[in-house]
C-alpha cells in the first residue's frame, strides 16, 4: 500500500467535517448576536449614567421650590431643616436679637 492511499472511513470523515463546520457556524452566529446586543446596550447604559445627575438636580430643585412656596405662605423652615450645615452653624453663632433681623 502506498502512503497516500486512503484507509479511513469516508462517511465518518464527512460527518466529522460537517459537524465541525456546523459548530463553527453556530459559534460565529452566537458571537455576532452577542456583539449586536452589546452595541445596542452600551449606548443605553451610557445614557442612564448621564441621567443620574439630572435626577438628583431635579429632586433638589423640587425641594427648593417646596421650601420657597412654604416661605411664601409664611411657614419658614426650622433650624434642623436647613440643608447647608455651615450656614446653620453660622446662624447659631448669632445672638437671638441678631437672628430676628435675618429670620
Amino acid at each position: 500500500m502506498n502512503e497516500y492511499d486512503y484507509t479511513g472511513d469516508k462517511i465518518k470523515n464527512y460527518f466529522t467535517a460537517y459537524l465541525q463546520k456546523c459548530i463553527r457556524w453556530k459559534r460565529w452566529n452566537y458571537l455576532k448576536k452577542k456583539e449586536k446586543i452589546g452595541r445596542v446596550e452600551s449606548p443605553l447604559e451610557e445614557s442612564l449614567v448621564e441621567f443620574g445627575p439630572l435626577i438628583d438636580e431635579m429632586l433638589e430643585l423640587r425641594y427648593r421650590e417646596e421650601v420657597l412656596s412654604r416661605e411664601q405662605e409664611g411657614r419658614y423652615p426650622g433650624w434642623n431643616e436647613l440643608s447647608d450645615q455651615r450656614l446653620t452653624e453660622a446662624l447659631m453663632m448669632l445672638r437671638e436679637d441678631e437672628r430676628h433681623f435675618i429670620y
